[in-house]
C-alpha cells in the first residue's frame, strides 16, 4: 500500500543517514546571555548537515543568571531532532565529560601558537612522538567555539590540546560563528575526519528514536504492522 511504501521510504532514508554519521568529531558551543540564540540553531543545522551526531552546549552564567540555550526550529530546520545534544551548566563539566570520552579539545582562539586549519595534516599511522598540528588515527576531536563576544574562558583555554584558527585574508578578524563551524567542518571532511563510525548499538538506538519522532512508532511495531498487512494481502 502507499502507507507502507511511505514508511519504508522513511526507514531507508534514516538508515542512509545513520550509515554516514560520525562520532569522531564532536562540536561544543558556549552559550550565555550575550549569545545570539539564532547562532546556536544555525550551528546545529551546519553540524547535522556534515554528519556530526554529538553536540555539547555550555550554558554559561552571566550576572548570576543561568539560561538554557533555546533552539529555534525555523533556523535549525528542526535539525536538533536528529542530534544528541548535551547541555552543560559550566565549562568544567563540559571539559570533564569530553576528556573522560578521550576527546582532544581543539579550541578556536586567536593566539600566536594557534594552528591554521589549512595547515593541519592527518596521518594514517600512529607515531611515538606526536607532532604539533597533526591528527592521528586514534584521535577524536572536540571542536570548541567560544561565545561571540567573550571568546573562550581561561579554564577552557588552559585545558585545550590545541588552539586553532581559520585562514582569513581580509580585514575582518572573525567569521560569524555558524560560518566558522561550517568552514572548520569542511576542513575536517577534507582531512578524512568525518568518516562514518557509529557502532551498531548507536545506530539501533538512534533509529528507534528517529522512527518514533518521524512517524510515531517503534521499529518493532513497524515491522509487526508490515507483517500483518502482508499476511492480510496474502489471505
Amino acid at each position: 500500500s502507499s502507507g507502507i511504501n511511505a514508511e519504508y521510504g522513511v526507514v531507508v532514508s534514516l538508515n542512509q543517514v545513520l550509515d554516514l554519521r560520525t562520532s569522531r568529531i564532536r562540536l561544543s558551543k558556549v552559550f550565555d546571555t550575550l549569545c545570539d540564540p539564532h547562532n546556536i540553531s544555525a550551528c546545529l543545522r551546519t553540524a547535522e548537515s556534515f554528519g556530526v551526531q554529538y553536540i555539547h552546549i555550555v550554558n554559561n552564567t552571566q550576572n548570576g543568571k543561568k539560561k538554557k540555550a533555546p533552539l529555534h526550529s525555523d533556523i535549525s530546520t528542526s535539525s536538533h531532532k536528529w542530534l544528541t545534544i548535551y547541555q552543560h551548566q559550566n565549562y568544567s563539566e563540559c571539559i570533564t565529560e569530553l576528556k573522560k570520552l578521550n576527546y582532544k579539545l581543539w579550541v578556536t582562539n586567536l593566539s600566536e601558537k594557534a594552528i591554521s586549519m589549512d595547515t593541519v595534516t592527518a596521518k594514517d599511522h600512529e607515531e611515538s612522538e606526536r607532532q604539533h598540528g597533526v591528527v592521528y588515527p586514534s584521535d577524536k576531536l572536540a571542536l570548541i567555539f567560544g561565545n561571540e563576544h567573550n571568546g573562550v574562558s581561561t579554564d577552557l583555554s588552559n585545558a585545550r590540546d590545541e588552539n586553532f584558527i581559520l585562514p582569513m585574508v581580509g580585514f575582518s578578524q572573525s567569521f560569524n560563528v555558524s560560518v566558522s563551524v561550517g568552514v572548520a567542518l569542511a576542513y575536517c571532511k577534507t582531512l578524512g575526519l568525518l568518516k562514518a563510525d557509529l557502532t551498531e548499538q548507536e545506530k539501533e538506538q538512534f533509529r528507534s528514536i528517529w522512527l518514533r519522532d518521524s512517524i510515531g512508532v517503534s521499529a518493532d511495531s513497524l515491522v509487526k504492522k508490515w507483517e500483518s498487512e502482508a499476511n492480510a494481502n496474502q489471505s
